[in-house]
């Protein structure tokens, strides 16, 4: 697996955590809570989580150096379009996405990385991976 871009100087080094529980040290758990799988009074951290659509993302463009999700839930083939594309915005130039679903693991997410001009997509430890060009 590649390695992430070095950050600029002084810059936070940003990653996105797609319907995240607190599961991944120092990324930022991004959250509808429409579903939870756990408690979340046990996983919320202050200043590591928003609550939001995963497929309208309130983050600038260009600042993550990797957005990943772990365990996504089902959701339709429009809904996957809009993630991955707001994956994509939000990620800066080599930046990284990496998919998991719940039922197919990245398999189901491989083809839209794709589709959205990922560089390098594969399967990875049962993870769909791909390079922001």
């Amino acid at each position: 697996m590649s390695q992430l871009p070095s950050a600029e100087p002084g810059n936070i080094q940003v990653v996105l955590n797609l319907g995240g529980e607190s599961e991944v040290a120092d990324a930022i758990d991004i959250n509808s809570l429409v579903f939870p799988l756990r408690e979340p009074g046990r996983w919320i951290r202050p200043g590591r989580f928003i609550q939001a659509d995963m497929s309208a993302l309130p983050i600038r463009a260009g600042v993550a150096l990797e957005v990943m999700g772990r365990r996504l839930p089902m959701m339709s083939a429009q809904d996957r379009v809009a993630m991955v594309g707001e994956s994509r915005r939000v990620l800066t130039t080599g930046g990284r996405i990496r998919l998991h679903a719940t039922s197919g693991g990245g398999s189901l997410w491989l083809s839209f990385i794709e589709d959205a001009g990922f560089l390098g997509c594969s399967l990875i430890s049962g993870y769909a991976v791909g390079t922001r060009p």
